[in-house]
């Protein structure tokens, strides 16, 4: 992967997890949210550099999937 498309990906998990606009979240649930997304492209941006060292990713992928079922748990409360 080259750092291009490493910039371009991270750009596209930060628009896709950052920067919804989905007006029918309170502020604390927007906040909830948002930590939890910060998390998420955290651990992806991490997960990119062990595939560029060639490291085993599957702790990284295990953390990321358990993050995410949390964040759609978090988005049906509201």
């Amino acid at each position: 992967m080259s750092q291009f498309s490493l910039e371009e990906r991270l750009n596209r998990l930060k628009d896709k997890y950052l920067s919804s606009k989905n007006q029918e979240f309170s502020n604390v649930h927007l906040s909830k949210v948002k930590k939890k997304k910060k998390k998420l492209i955290i651990l992806e941006k991490e997960r990119c550099r062990c595939r560029l060292e060639r490291e085993d990713t599957k702790k990284i992928d295990d953390k990321i999937e358990k993050l995410k079922k949390e964040l759609i748990d978090v988005m049906k409360e509201e």
